[in-house]
């Protein structure tokens, strides 16, 4: 009777704890074949894996580092996307959590190199109803707590997407050398939800793309909008949408078929606010 409560207790410890903190592998002890499990690096993009297992982590064995390397003549930054099974874009989230938390270690190269962490929370439609954007540019040699707010403009969350990288806060170029190191990632703080109330980015499809990208938009305040899309590197690699009047919902459509496989982010700009989504490149 005793081992029965004993693994009731557990399999229910278990339960809450998964409940409370939907990001899978949060702390970077699973690994396969030298890629961190339910999660997706831009590995293959470089001779040099830009990603991989570091030893000491922030309470456990291991934690995952990034690191912005040369490979045949072209900067590449690391890129960390979560994806569970390698197929999903995210991972089942139901609860409007605030905050994402995460330890990290970082080290700049050059001066506004910046770990960049970006959040966006989905409904069951694939929509966007929250996101957060951080970044942190102050070099850390211990574990540090690092945070990023998440702004909710719709209800219902199903799908987390999480994103890391290295950018420079000042220009396109960054710095071969500059490092980050991650572990021990949470949702945490539920929230409730509030009305829309700016223009907004819903999520672009199809996602991955190929050839063409269906890029649809709410707008809440009327007014001039415009639409870029930029790599990892935060340089801007198509203007989809300059400078526009717009009053009502839309979408606009952009031709992707020049960009290498990947992961972009897709930018509405308005006169007082910014919304941002991910997306990826595959041919």
């Amino acid at each position: 009777m005793m081992k029965n409560l004993l693994l009731l207790g557990c399999i229910l410890f278990i339960q809450i704890a998964v409940a409370q903190n939907p990001v899978l592998n949060n702390s970077f002890e699973s690994w396969s074949l030298g890629e961190p499990d339910n999660w997706l690096t831009n590995n293959m993009l470089s001779s040099v894996p830009l990603l991989t297992q570091e030893n000491g982590g922030y309470t456990g064995v291991s934690a995952i580092k990034g690191e912005v390397v040369m490979n045949a003549g072209t900067v590449l930054a690391p890129v960390l996307y979560s994806a569970p099974s390698g197929t999903q874009s995210g991972f089942p989230m139901t609860v409007p959590y605030s905050t994402l938390e995460f330890y990290y270690k970082f080290s700049p190269a050059i001066a506004g190199d910046a770990l960049y962490a970006y959040i966006n929370v989905q409904n069951v439609n694939g929509n966007g109803i929250a996101n957060g954007i951080q970044m942190l540019g102050n070099p850390t040699s211990v574990f540090t707590l690092g945070t990023a707010p998440v702004n909710y403009i719709g209800p219902d969350p199903t799908n987390l997407e999480l994103s890391f990288s290295i950018i420079n806060a000042g220009g396109p170029n960054i710095g071969v050398g500059s490092w980050f190191i991650l572990d021990e990632l949470s949702m945490t703080n539920a929230t409730t939800v509030h009305e829309i109330s700016q223009n907004q980015l819903k999520q672009p499809y199809p996602n991955p793309a190929a050839e063409y990208l269906n890029i649809p938009f709410q707008i809440v305040n009327p007014g001039e909008i415009s639409i870029q899309i930029y790599d990892m590197q935060g340089r801007m690699v198509n203007e989809v949408l300059t400078t526009a009047s717009v009053v009502t919902n839309g979408k606009v459509i952009a031709d992707v078929s020049s960009l290498s496989s990947g992961i972009y982010r897709c930018v509405m700009s308005d006169n007082q606010t910014k919304s941002s989504v991910l997306f990826g490149v595959n041919r």
